[in-house]
Parts: C-alpha cells; sequence; structure tokens
C-alpha cells in the first residue's frame, strides 16, 4: 500500500478550486496504482465508435508505443541518467471505489502544521478499479519499471477530488491534449473523436459546433450499429468506417472508404449545415440509416462490373474508383433528403435517374483529376448530383449523368446590351443568346456595344473565352466577359470579333465552341 509524502496547493480558475499534490513515488509502485486508459493498435473502428456514444467515455488515450518504452528502458539501464521530469497522475473518473485516504497534515514536535501530506493508495485486487490514470508519461513509466532504476523515486504531480468533483472527464480529457506535446501528438483521428467525445476544441463552441457534433454523431452510430433498424439489414459501414488510424476498411463490393474525420465534414458542411427547404433535420441516427440504404440502394442498381465502376472500384492511379463520385453520391443524397425526406425506396429514385443503364467506367474518356482538374471536378459533381437529386430527374437532353458530366449538351448563355450616356448596360432592349458545345455561330449584335455571359449549363465546370484573331504567341483573353461584361471599343475590339469559347467538363475534359459577333 504505497503512501506518497505530498504538498498540496489549490488553483483557482474561474468558479472552480483544483487540489493538486506533488510528491516522489517509484515507476514500479506507480504501475500498481495506475495505469493509461488506452486504446489499442487492434481496438475495432466500431469499438471506439460504441466508446465515445456510451458515457462515461474510457480507453481514449494513445496505444503504447512499445518501441519507445524499450528504448527509454535501455537508457535508463544506465546508471548515469535519471528522470526528474514529473508524472502526472488523475485519479480515476470513472468510479469511486478507489478508496483513497488522505490523512491530515502531518506536524512537528511542537503541534505546529507542515505542508506535508500523506496519501495513502491501496493496491487493489484483480478486477478492482485502478485507483489512477495516467495522463502523462506512461511511457516513462513503463519504460523505467522495466530497466534498473525501478526502485528510485520520481516527481509526481497528482490531481485529486477530495470531495469536489472537479476532475470531470472533459477537463481530464483536456489536461491530457494539453499536456501532449509536438512531439508526440495525437494523430489527427485519435485528436478528432477524443474532442467530440469530451465536447472540446471545434466541438465545444463556434458556428459549426452543433453541425459538427451531429455529424460526428452520425458517423459514428453508422460505424457502431451491425444493423439499420429501419428494414433489419446489414449495416454495410459498420466497423468499416476508419476511427483507428492503425485500421483498414473495405466496403463490399467497394468504394466509400472513409475515415471518421473525412466522413464527418461531408455530412457536417452538405447536411446539417445546409439549408434546409422543409425547415426539417433528421437525427443522427435516421440519418446514419439512410445512408447505409443509399448505399446497399447503389449496389442493387449500378450494373455489373461493379469493381470497374466510379463508385464500388479500386482507388488510385489508373483504377476505376473515384472518389470525387463517391462524395458526389452521398452530396446527392443528403440534398434529396433536405428537400423531401425520407424517400421511399432509394432504389427507385436511382432509377429515375437512369443510374441502372449509365456506364459509370468513367477510366475511357476523364483525363486528369489532379489539381486544378480535381478541384473543377469536385465542384461540378457536387451541384450536378445535388441538382438532380434535388429535382429527382436528368438535366433536359442530358441522356445520363456520366454523358452530362463529360459535357453533354453544355451551354453558355450571352446577354448583349445597349450602353446608357453613361457607358452603363441598359436593361431595356436586351438581347440573349445560347452557345452549344461545338457549335460555330455568329450574330449580329449592333447597335449594342454590350456583351456579358449571363448564364451556363450545371456540367460546366470552368470557363474561357479567348480572341481567335490573337497575335501570334500571344493569346488574348476576356475574363471581364465572364464577370461584370465588356464595353465593346472600336479601339481595342475588331467588329466582327471572333470569340473561341472553352469550356471544361468533369475530369479535365474540355470543348470549344466558336462565336462571331458584329456590332
Amino acid at each position: 500500500m504505497p503512501t506518497i509524502q505530498c504538498l498540496q496547493e489549490h488553483i483557482k480558475s474561474g468558479n472552480c478550486t483544483y487540489p493538486v499534490f506533488i510528491g516522489f513515488i517509484s515507476a514500479s509502485e506507480v504501475l500498481q496504482i495506475a495505469e493509461a486508459p488506452s486504446f489499442s493498435k487492434k481496438t475495432t473502428n466500431q469499438q471506439i465508435a460504441q466508446n465515445i456514444l456510451t458515457p462515461p467515455i474510457k480507453d481514449w488515450q494513445r496505444p503504447l508505443n512499445v518501441e519507445r518504452v524499450q528504448n527509454i528502458k535501455l537508457l535508463f539501464n544506465n546508471s548515469g541518467e535519471f528522470m526528474p521530469n514529473p508524472v502526472l497522475l488523475c485519479q480515476n473518473g470513472t468510479t469511486s471505489q478507489t478508496n483513497i485516504e488522505i490523512r491530515q497534515q502531518q506536524t512537528t514536535s511542537g503541534g505546529v502544521p507542515t505542508m506535508v501530506w500523506d496519501v495513502i493508495i491501496p493496491i487493489p485486487n484483480t478486477g478492482d478499479p485502478i485507483p489512477f490514470w495516467i495522463l502523462d508519461g506512461q511511457h516513462r513509466i513503463n519504460g523505467l519499471a522495466g530497466s534498473q532504476q525501478s526502485g528510485n523515486p520520481i516527481p509526481v504531480v497528482l490531481l485529486l477530488e477530495q470531495g469536489q468533483h472537479v476532475y470531470s472527464g472533459p477537463i481530464v480529457a483536456k489536461l491530457f491534449a494539453q499536456v501532449t506535446t509536438s512531439a508526440t501528438k495525437l494523430d489527427d483521428l485519435h485528436n478528432e473523436w477524443l474532442t467530440f467525445a469530451f465536447g472540446l476544441k471545434n466541438y465545444a463552441n463556434g458556428p459549426r459546433s452543433l453541425q459538427d457534433r451531429q455529424a460526428m454523431e452520425c458517423v459514428a452510430l453508422l460505424c457502431r450499429d451491425p444493423i439499420i433498424q429501419q428494414t433489419r439489414v446489414s449495416n454495410p459501414f459498420c466497423n468499416q468506417i476508419k476511427f483507428n488510424a492503425e485500421s483498414n476498411v473495405e466496403l463490399t463490393p467497394g468504394g466509400f472508404a472513409y475515415s471518421c474525420i473525412e466522413l464527418k465534414d461531408l455530412v457536417s458542411k452538405h447536411y446539417y449545415g445546409a439549408a434546409s427547404p422543409i425547415s426539417f433535420y433528421l437525427n443522427p441516427q435516421d440519418l446514419s440509416q439512410q445512408i447505409g440504404l443509399a448505399y446497399l440502394a447503389l449496389t442493387q442498381v449500378v450494373q455489373a462490373p461493379q469493381n470497374q465502376s466510379v463508385f464500388f472500384g479500386s482507388s488510385g492511379p489508373n483504377q476505376s474508383g473515384q472518389r470525387i463520385m463517391q462524395d458526389a453520391y452521398l452530396v446527392g443524397v443528403f440534398s434529396y433528403l433536405l428537400h423531401h425526406g425520407i424517400p421511399a425506396s432509394w432504389e427507385n429514385i436511382l432509377r429515375t435517374l437512369s443510374f441502372h443503364t449509365t456506364n459509370w467506367n468513367f477510366q475511357s474518356w476523364v483525363r486528369s483529376l489532379n489539381g486544378s482538374h480535381q478541384t473543377i471536378s469536385k465542384k461540378l459533381a457536387f451541384s450536378v448530383f445535388a441538382k438532380v437529386f434535388r429535382e429527382s430527374q436528368l438535366p433536359t437532353a442530358a441522356g445520363n449523368l456520366a454523358d452530362y458530366l463529360r459535357g453533354n449538351n453544355a451551354t453558355v448563355m450571352f446577354e448583349f446590351s445597349h450602353l446608357t450616356p453613361a457607358g452603363k448596360p441598359a436593361k431595356q432592349g436586351r438581347e440573349t443568346f445560347t452557345v452549344t458545345r461545338g457549335a460555330t455561330l455568329s450574330q449580329i449584335i449592333h447597335p449594342r456595344k454590350h456583351i456579358k455571359k449571363a448564364a451556363i449549363s450545371e456540367n460546366i465546370g470552368n470557363l474561357v473565352i479567348s480572341d481567335m484573331n490573337s497575335p501570334p504567341g500571344r493569346v488574348v483573353f476576356y475574363p471581364e466577359i465572364i464577370r461584370s461584361g465588356m464595353k465593346l471599343d472600336s479601339n481595342k475590339h475588331l467588329s466582327p470579333l471572333s470569340l473561341l469559347i472553352t469550356m471544361e467538363h468533369y475530369g479535365g475534359v474540355e470543348f470549344t465552341a466558336q462565336l462571331e459577333i458584329s456590332w
């Protein structure tokens, strides 16, 4: 039964007072009374999801790094080394049955109180609660305990309740995060679910805290639940969302392999953070089930070979799977839910949108999904899928979504305006003119002298307008036509003015149209 002689102080912050004790104890004794509430490298994603959804939160500290422990052990077998760094221990926050005794201050022979306290800690029997958590120093403790210095005293800081109940789960987790140094900082996934579980950082306050909390709860439920209760079918995402950085995730038939951060961000931005015209949001439990059902419907509708589709194929260079399209599908699902609520059948919606007759293998025509092409393709796919799911119909004359994404039926609408005496475009007498991808057209706009892009179809991710009569080696671009409009000037522009209209579609695919304007 270790007895630690300690100095005590009370630290006041806000409306709370925190008792803090400082003393000495050997590493071998620490391991008898304390443990780190750690998960392991083998802890499943489902177990972590279950843990963070079920207070009190357990096993929230990082796994023990055996190699690091061994290096510390070898270092301190050298008799010239010693450990002056204090270890931080906190009273176990999940139980009050630790029987820690804090005795009155010792006194001198003259009866004068000293500042020394005796903290008496019983060694627990097998199966009994461990009195302390190791908040900082688990590698040092384990390394020293296995070395020739296992019995040497080391400084310890003890956080003891003394009946005040100030060391709650969120406080302890926050202290753990604060004392974690940059050299051994938490991995991103661990940090994300830890801050969610204890309501810290962006989950505590801020403009997105509520939508982020709802989104992460949805993701954790999707990973935890083996059955979709609404239909009693197996949940394809169970244990297949990465919460543990050491785990691998793989859905059947494939695709949609998300980390908890990736999927949380998608749900937060495109569902809980998006406007709902019906002023109704599903709770995280119901939303998680709809994600599972929408995925299962997709597996039933997309034609074989599924492993060569953008949805279920393998990801990577020269592979058919494309994360952008998987994200876009979920964005479409969220868009439908935001505008219509839960559907009677996801499969019927997908058939209405011709998913079953669409060739979802994009390898033969996608040019690039890197750099700016990636950014443009992502924005375009999200916009298109959100629109078609919201309207439950394909764009007019689009054929199917794959053909539409690659530019089928792409159009640019221009407006031609008179100029006011002040040189501004006038609304009166304005004309519009639509140019379709691949067209070669001419239009007389006289006496109008102002041209502006009025609208583009959803399947154009980027638009560039240039002068077909540019001098050799120096292309003249007209970005002002796309932005605020351009006033035609005989000192700058020819008549007719020949415009080359370059439209970029999904996957870096480009097509052009030509428009000759006589003014």
